[in-house]
């Protein structure tokens, strides 16, 4: 080969070289620059094995677009739910929390187990502070499932997928399949009881009970069709049951959230379970914007809403019933029912109070449930102080009060109370 020959080929060698050397620059700072995919908060695996044959409990979920915030309701039942897992066990036998069984269904309009969890600690580990962080680990799946179905955890691509529509027959028997123990078992439900697909539509009209003898007999005759779950053994808690958001969804008349109630004693009665504890006004403020979807349940025939604020006169002494100004209440009942004589259908109103949290979002979530109680008692009361005034002016018909406790849409984007939206919190509203 002539020198002129190898130069060449040393060149196309060096070319090639720098070339390649280019490329594996140019890959390195991609595979650098690229981002990293994205970590998903919405993933649920199930515990394997055999858990404790001694305690196991189910919790339903239905967030649906009618009812109330629900972390309001995670809040309130949770301290129930840990103890169910034992956290309220001490001393020796706090070993007896080890295998309890948490189970968690979404009732949607096709409702599905999402996770089952165990407490389970490292093997060898039986120190109380294992035990407690096992039991931590469980209930984990509690909080998350909520808001991955219909909080604000549901983003496109990391969700719990919910579908439109509420069946919560159905989701008592996927729950009831989660529980074959010999020993206590529990199921916890987080929803208004008002049932929009499967078996029954209380949706359509006069479907829902009017009276506790409907609500019997609807029961009785869903229990002779098979369509109800196998509760055997199974003790129900309810917490929100008859309670409705109020903007979406008008509240129920007291008639039918007592028949509602009785509806569903009637149904887990004839299911062979029993009923433990049921608290109906267990929450507050809006549905979350990924709530699921629900039809309305038709509550009365009066076509309008009034809403009365402060400047209307109907403004209350702080953490009172009490008017400031009872001439201007007065004069503002009397409108109201000027109003509604004028209108067909309007022979039964709901009077319903709102009140606003009085301080920013971060304060407010610290002390949501104390505010929270304080409000809708406050709220009731002040709706009654307002249709006294109804009757007074001259309405003849019945009134259902409603104490519709903390607003939840005083703040801004960044938590921070917004005046002009705070006054529009503090309400009377009369439908």
């Amino acid at each position: 080969m002539s020198i002129v020959e190898t130069k060449k080929t040393l060149s196309k060698g060096k070319k090639f070289a720098i070339v390649l050397s280019s490329l594996l620059t140019v890959l390195i700072a991609t595979l650098a620059f690229s981002p990293k995919p994205v970590e998903k908060n919405c993933v649920f695996v199930s515990d394997e094995g055999a858990g404790s044959s001694s305690n196991q409990t189910a919790v339903i979920f239905a967030p649906t677009s009618n009812f109330v915030d629900f972390q309001s309701l995670i809040t309130r039942s949770s301290t129930s739910i840990k103890n169910e897992l034992g956290a309220n066990l001490t001393g020796a036998a706090k070993k007896d929390a080890l295998g309890r069984e948490l189970s968690v269904v979404i009732a949607d309009r096709d409702p599905q187990l999402v996770t089952r969890r165990l407490v389970r600690a490292a093997e060898g580990a039986t120190e109380d502070m294992d035990i407690e962080r096992a039991i931590t680990s469980a209930f984990g799946s509690f909080d998350l499932a909520a808001s991955c179905a219909a909080g604000d955890l549901k983003k496109t691509d990391d969700q719990i997928p919910t579908s439109s529509g509420v069946d919560l027959l159905k989701g008592l028997a996927v729950a009831s399949d989660q529980l074959h123990s010999d020993g206590k078992k529990t199921i916890f439900v987080l929803g208004n009881g008002i049932q929009t697909s499967g078996s029954i539509l209380m949706q359509e009209e006069g479907t829902l009970p009017m009276n506790g003898l409907a609500a019997k007999k609807l029961a009785r005759e869903l229990f002779q069709r098979g369509e109800t779950p196998v509760l055997e053994n199974t003790t129900v808690n309810w917490y929100g049951l008859g309670q409705v958001d109020g903007e979406v969804q008008k509240p129920l008349p007291i008639a039918k959230a007592k028949a509602l109630e009785i509806f569903w004693r009637e149904i887990i009665r004839l299911a062979g379970g029993s009923v433990g504890e049921i608290c109906g006004q267990c929450g507050s403020g809006l549905p979350n914007i990924n709530a699921i979807p629900v039809d309305l349940v038709p509550v009365n025939e009066c076509p309008i809403t009034v809403k009365l604020y402060d400047a209307d006169g109907v403004e209350f002494q702080a953490d009172s019933s009490s008017f400031i100004s009872e001439a201007k209440a007065r004069a503002a009942a009397k409108r109201t029912v000027t109003e509604f004589k004028s209108k067909s259908g309007c022979a039964s109103l709901t009077v319903r109070g709102v009140a606003a949290a009085g301080v920013d979002k971060s304060p407010y979530v610290s002390k949501r449930t104390e505010i929270d109680s304080v409000n809708s008692e406050l709220t009731k009361l002040r709706a009654e102080a307002f249709g006294s005034l109804l009757k007074k002016a001259g309405f003849k018909g019945s009134l259902t009060y409603v104490g519709g406790g903390t607003c939840g849409t005083e703040w801004n984007s960044s938590g921070l109370v917004v005046p002009d939206l705070q006054r529009k919190c503090r309400r009377v509203e009369v439908y």
